[in-house]
């Protein structure tokens, strides 16, 4: 188990594990086992939490009684995290380690509907954040194991609740662009940047890379994880995507999907 060896064959137990979204507790079973495959722990976070929400969306019908529930699930994370502060791989990739996060955007969408910021609300709300998120990110989980992650994950939701203001608006579009881009293939880069790095790694270990030579690699890993995403996107999702929605979508959600 951890530390030791594992079969060939455990590779198979590996991929039913991501596909079925119980990745991240067959981690806290084994340890880490994949350098490529170990990062698709938060897939099964997002997909069970994807699952159960609607669920219970669905069964609890109004929006007074959905709230409670992500609240709830916000306060349960902290407590989760500060039981578990002693092994990361339970306070970092645990289904209750992590719905805190993707409970605060949810009761963030919803607010956006209803919410509607001053250009000053929002500039001090963004100057707050930012450099909040900043300092969080800079200090660390280590000793905050507890309160860190919702932290940050807080910080992230004022600037979404902020975007789309005046004072974003008024910002260049070509600054925005790559970003933007970015937004649109997030599930690609998100799926393929570790093979991308794991390569990169193998072709100069990290030991053998000067100081000076580290920016500039970066550069070269953004780039071609971008274009791996790309590709990706070109010949496989957006394929796939128009396959399924010609398969499933109604004609009137068909050309909602596309006019987006």
């Amino acid at each position: 188990i951890k530390g030791q060896p594992l079969p060939a064959s455990f590779s198979i137990l590996s991929i039913v594990s991501v596909l079925t979204f119980w990745h991240n507790v067959l981690m806290e079973t084994v340890g880490y086992f994949n350098y490529c495959v170990n990062i698709y722990w938060s897939l099964s976070v997002e997909e069970v939490f994807y699952l159960l929400f609607p669920l219970a969306a669905v069964a609890l019908r109004r929006t007074r009684y959905f709230v409670p529930l992500c609240l709830a699930v916000i306060a349960a994370g902290p407590i989760y995290r500060a039981i578990h502060a002693d092994n990361e791989l339970y306070f970092m990739y645990g289904y209750l380690a992590c719905f805190d996060a993707i409970a605060l955007g949810c009761l963030t969408a919803l607010l956006k509907r209803r919410v509607s910021l001053t250009k000053r609300a929002s500039s001090i709300a963004t100057w707050i954040a930012a450099p909040g998120l900043a300092c969080i990110y800079l200090i660390g989980f280590d000793g905050h194991e507890a309160a860190g992650f919702t932290l940050i994950a807080l910080a992230t939701c004022v600037l979404l609740l902020t975007s789309g203001s005046d004072t974003q608006e008024s910002r260049p579009l070509r600054l925005r662009e790559p970003l933007c881009w970015m937004g649109r293939h997030s599930y690609e880069l998100y799926l393929f940047h570790i093979v991308v790095l794991a390569c990169m790694r193998d072709l100069v270990p990290r030991d053998a890379l000067a100081n000076g030579a580290k920016p500039l690699w970066l550069l070269v890993f953004i780039a071609l994880s971008c274009a791996a995403a790309a590709a990706i996107s070109r010949y496989f999702s957006e394929p796939a995507n128009r396959a399924l929605r010609r398969r499933f979508a109604t004609p009137r959600t068909l050309f909602a999907g596309e006019a987006s």
